[in-house]
């Protein structure tokens, strides 16, 4: 009876031994597919922000080349010494400027009403007209933000109505100077009523502006 309870201290023991070496077999494999998961979901993950930032770095350099040539070109364009007018960039006459001024000031980049009334007040009184009226929206708040929730490569318009007193030969000549201007005018209404020496004349009309465009910096998460 000894000796059998001896075998089976032993056999009890290896059994142990045996359980104990599976149990940290199983822990050591378990530990090592949750190890390596994890170290595959790294190395992919970096894998991703490797090829993202590559990416990154090809698009920067390529901007860096289109900025330089924008500039570039925009300098030819505007230190031309006669412009898009045929005036002279240096000088001080209707038809003079630079170019960029001028197209600035042909699609003005935001909506400024004042600014317009002022650009229809100098024709009038270039004519020698009298000024009845200049009336529109003067939104431009709402206008402004309008352009930024909404960027679009296509201008907006501004909706304006004008009234003037001058001769039949003076509402010709306002209409010619509207249609020669470097700025874009679209009438939509005209109305005359009067004489040949006394002429009373309404337009109602379209002009526009093109917001500018941000250049807006995005962040993307990368899972």
């Amino acid at each position: 009876m000894a000796q059998q309870s001896a075998k089976h201290v032993l056999v009890d023991k290896a059994q142990r031994t045996m359980l104990i070496s599976i149990s940290i077999a199983t822990i050591v494999v378990v530990f090592c597919l949750v190890a390596f998961k994890s170290l595959w979901s790294e190395a992919g993950y970096q894998n991703k922000i490797i090829k993202m930032k590559k990416e990154a770095s090809v698009q920067y350099k390529e901007n860096i080349d289109a900025v330089d040539k924008l500039v570039s070109q925009y300098n030819v364009f505007n230190n031309e010494d006669t412009n898009i007018l045929g005036g002279s960039r240096t000088g001080a006459g209707e038809l003079d400027g630079a170019n960029g001024r001028i197209v600035l000031d042909a699609l003005p980049s935001k909506y400024d009403f004042p600014a317009l009334t002022s650009s229809l007040e100098k024709i009038l009184l270039t004519r020698k007209a009298t000024i009845e009226s200049i009336t529109g929206f003067d939104d431009e708040s709402a206008q402004s933000t309008a352009a930024q929730s909404t960027p679009t490569s296509t201008s907006t318009p501004i909706t304006f109505t004008l009234g003037t007193s001058t001769s039949y030969a003076g509402s010709r000549d306002i209409i010619n100077d509207l249609q020669r201007s470097i700025r874009p005018f679209v009438i939509q209404q005209l109305q005359l009523s009067g004489k040949d020496a006394e002429m009373s004349m309404t337009i109602t009309a379209e002009t526009y502006y093109q917001p500018t465009k941000s250049l807006g910096v995005t962040f993307k998460e990368v899972k």
